[in-house]
């Protein structure tokens, strides 16, 4: 099987001594996720429905050099990246996303999926940290042996108080061009992730498109120098094609 490094052309981060990739596949349009509006319920039927037509997008992906997922833990997704590993004979790097279900459950699916990183979902993230600090603390220490870190919904006001936990090492955050998703506002977002950086954690961009609204060029320009690395949902080989040729000139 060829390694993870040996496979991806992308650019890469150094996290405790780990490569970390600095572009990865997102997997919300596989779940039909809300930001999508109207499309929502196609991608659901699409892709949540029917694992293969997930695999068919890792797949792709893989062959173009960017063989890293950050893959929400539900069936569907986890069935479509080992069946993406066994057809390419690649590895691919995970970045687990934990929380949505029985947290201790999906951390331990994520060890078995040979995830090389483990983050708190951000729904899990933003009322623990905010309700009991101590319990993410708790879970993050669990995912010892991979890269932790926290994903959150409301990056302007959680991005510093996570940035505080010796554990974090990364953060999976709404960062895009025109501030969408980007709560509690744009300005809160871009100052706590300037200043967790400063400190050493890694900020990784999800909903970097603003959900199909921006151009791949646009987004991406106005990303590379404010984080260190994207996830990005891709539904269709054109859009594959198109987004990681862009995402390479900037993230490469």
């Amino acid at each position: 099987m060829k390694e993870f490094g040996d496979a991806y052309t992308f650019g890469t981060l150094d996290i405790d001594g780990k490569r970390f990739p600095k572009v990865l596949l997102g997997t919300s349009p596989f779940l039909g996720a809300g930001q999508f509006g109207a499309r929502s319920y196609v991608y659901y039927r699409q892709f949540y429905e029917n694992p293969k037509n997930i695999t068919k997008i890792i797949v792709e992906c893989v062959k173009l050099g960017c063989n890293a997922v950050q893959a929400i833990c539900v069936p569907p997704v986890v069935t479509a990246i080992q069946d993406a590993v066994n057809a390419t004979d690649t590895e691919i790097f995970v970045m687990g996303s934990t929380g949505l279900g029985a947290i201790s459950n999906e951390i331990e699916q994520m060890k078995q999926l040979k995830a090389q990183s483990i983050v708190t979902h951000g729904s899990y993230t933003d009322r623990t940290l905010d309700g009991d600090p101590h319990k993410l603390r708790q879970t993050l220490q669990a995912i010892k042996g991979e890269i932790a870190g926290v994903a959150s919904h409301t990056p302007g006001t959680m991005i510093e108080k996570a940035a505080v936990i010796e554990e974090v090492k990364v953060m999976l955050v709404p960062f895009n061009k025109i501030g969408l998703f980007m709560d509690p506002s744009f300005e809160s977002t871009l100052e706590a992730a300037e200043s967790a950086r400063r400190i050493g954690k890694k900020i990784i961009a999800m909903k970097s498109l603003a959900a199909g609204r921006l151009e791949p060029a646009v987004a991406f320009q106005f990303l590379r120098d404010r984080v260190d690395g994207v996830a990005v949902g891709l539904t269709n080989m054109k859009e594959i094609r198109e987004t990681l040729e862009v995402a390479r000139s900037y993230f490469g």
